[in-house]
């Protein structure tokens, strides 16, 4: 389900968040989603990359290492919690937000495996943009950013 992008109650400082480019990965199978989210990251500023599933989100990270992975947890090839643990083994320095609506098991219990797996925060599809703005202001502020982008 695409994130719900009416107006929320939810305040966040946009202002630090958008003077830093960032490169995005968005790891998700649904198309819809991904294009939804894709607008909005790329409203913002930030470069944008995009994969289907776990198995194109580690090719493309093995080229290109972005800032910050979005990535969905249940996928087919392989899911997000795999994602996670293969993209922590060889580039521990990627931020990386999970998302979940759920799938065999509940949202939450997904949700906690990802933070286990390594992921630095994690949201409940659907969630509002700004709670991912929120999010990527916490992880893209100057004490947590792990590099300037470069090109």
């Amino acid at each position: 389900m695409p994130p719900d992008l009416s107006p929320s109650p939810l305040t966040c400082d946009q202002g630090n968040l958008s003077r830093t480019k960032l490169r995005v990965l968005l790891v998700d199978d649904e198309d819809a989603f991904r294009k939804v989210l894709r607008v909005s990251l790329e409203r913002m500023g930030h470069s944008v990359s995009e994969a289907r599933n776990g198995s194109e989100a580690v090719s493309s990270i093995a080229r290109k290492v972005p800032d910050l992975m979005i990535t969905d947890i249940a996928m087919p090839e392989m899911d997000g919690l795999e994602t996670i643990r293969e993209i922590r083994r060889y580039c521990s320095e990627v931020k990386i937000v999970a998302i979940s609506g759920g799938g065999v098991f509940e949202a939450s219990d997904y949700l906690k495996l990802a933070r286990l797996f390594g992921a630095d925060r994690v949201l409940t599809k659907p969630f509002l943009i700004e709670e991912l703005v929120m999010a990527l202001t916490e992880l893209c502020s100057p004490d947590h950013l792990c590099r300037p982008p470069t090109g």
